[in-house]
């Protein structure tokens, strides 16, 4: 274990390993942030359609109200 210790601090320290350290932080910081991102617009997508959903619903139920209501008259005369 301290073997393994000692290597990853001397691969930390060494100069040559530093650029591809700093390129494996940026891209599991890209790779979150596109997980992010991913996630908010899925909620969006998921908040839209049922925005939509609920707007069809309560105009198809006015909808049927209405005709309800028309019939109702013809009934009447």
């Amino acid at each position: 274990m301290k073997a393994t210790l000692s290597k990853l601090k001397e691969f930390i320290m060494d100069e040559k390993a530093s650029p591809l350290l700093e390129e494996g932080i940026l891209l599991g910081l890209s790779m979150l942030t596109l997980a992010v991102i991913a996630a908010i617009l899925g909620n969006f997508i998921s908040w839209f359609k049922n925005a939509f959903s609920s707007l069809w619903q309560t105009l198809s139920d006015l909808q049927k109200s209405f005709l309800d209501f028309l019939n109702e008259g013809e009934l009447l005369t």
